[in-house]
């Protein structure tokens, strides 16, 4: 396990004591290391991988504006794109739950009574994070053996 404390001796982020302090007990803010055959691997992926039963929520800022990455927006959709190798690579391939992420949208450039708009939608996003569908990711009921998908679709190769 790697805590931002930690983190913050090898890439220069640094926490002051009282956000140290809360980071200490926030899961949230813990980076775990998975490890091939504990979490996932061999057939353990995605709604059978070592993290079933936990849900993950992704908490992002970024400078762009919403427009910028929708699915006309020059960077096209953020969930399918860029967010695409997190969400679905790291978070739901180990069997995590993975929630629709928060998103604060254009943080440098907006006042802060906006600011403090995005952070009053962080609390109730938090305050009814249980009533949150999690995204929908592959499930291993709907491949065979040797993981090729059991229905054909615009996705499966065919030989």
């Amino acid at each position: 396990m790697v805590t931002c404390h930690t983190i913050a001796r090898h890439t220069g982020f640094e926490l002051n004591n009282i956000q140290r302090h809360r980071a200490a007990g926030s899961a949230a803010i813990t980076y775990r290391v998975f490890v091939s055959g504990e979490i996932y691997g061999g057939k353990r992926f995605y709604d059978r991988g070592g993290l079933t039963g936990r849900r993950a929520l992704a908490a992002i800022t970024l400078g762009g504006q919403a427009h910028m990455f929708g699915e006309d927006g020059m960077h096209g959709p953020l969930e399918e794109v860029m967010l695409r190798p997190f969400l679905q690579g790291t978070l739901a391939s180990t069997g995590l739950d993975v929630l629709p992420p928060f998103i604060g949208w254009h943080i440098p450039y907006i006042s802060d009574e906006a600011r403090r708009e995005i952070m009053e939608s962080w609390r109730k996003r938090i305050r009814s994070i249980n009533a949150d569908a999690p995204l929908q990711f592959p499930s291993l009921n709907d491949f065979d053996e040797k993981l090729r998908p059991l229905k054909a679709g615009k996705d499966s190769l065919t030989v």
